[in-house]
């Protein structure tokens, strides 16, 4: 169920945004203001090393500081097959996007509360997050060994340890243990629920 949801959003997602679809390569997701305290300022350092070297699509939809909207724009003209900037926060989009991702990414220099990695947990979309703030409080690292976990952290505050924790998470992709991995997100409870409940109604709704 869950894994075919994913598929008709994301098949949705891509007509939407005019792109080929296809379901065996990753997609990453970001909803967010566009800022420094949520990680662009090591988005737009790292950006371009990612997005020649993996095989995979990102969507940002967001609105902030002008020289990352001018960044983004300018980065989707660039690769305009594997990235997508949506300079707005419109309703559908954002839910369909966590609808849709496969991972979505909050690389933030702070992080007091979130709440976009409780409503990816709930979506199934694994979170790949800095160990800060809230993001740590609420998402643990998965463990190959124990397949125990809800996504994926980095420490440190640079592009460098953001790329090499992209990588990591995205090879889980196409292995048993991803579905194993949505299972456990998916699980999770927390004092958000009735907010997630909202966002899991709106899945549907998309889909409709």
């Amino acid at each position: 169920m869950i894994e075919e949801g994913k598929k008709l959003a994301k098949h949705k997602l891509y007509q939407k945004l005019g792109i080929d679809f296809y379901d065996d390569i990753p997609l990453i997701g970001m909803v967010s203001t566009l800022n420094k305290q949520k990680g662009f300022d090591i988005i737009s350092e790292g950006l371009e090393d990612l997005i020649n070297d993996e095989s995979f699509k990102f969507v940002i939809i967001g609105e902030g500081d002008q020289k990352y909207e001018d960044f983004l724009k300018d980065f989707e003209m660039k690769h305009p097959y594997k990235f997508k900037f949506l300079n707005n926060l419109e309703e559908e989009a954002c839910h369909l996007l966590f609808a849709a991702s496969d991972f979505y990414l909050m690389p933030s220099a702070v992080e007091p509360s979130g709440p976009e990695q409780l409503v990816a947990l709930k979506y199934g979309s694994i979170p790949i997050v800095r160990e800060t703030g809230a993001l740590k409080d609420t998402v643990i690292e998965y463990d190959e060994s124990t397949k125990e976990g809800t996504g994926f952290l980095f420490s440190d505050y640079n592009s460098e340890s953001m790329l090499e924790k992209i990588r990591y998470s995205i090879s889980f992709f196409n292995k048993d243990d991803f579905d194993k991995i949505v299972s456990n997100a998916m699980a999770q409870d927390f004092s958000y629920r009735n907010y997630a409940r909202k966002y899991m109604a709106m899945f549907k709704k998309v889909l409709e």
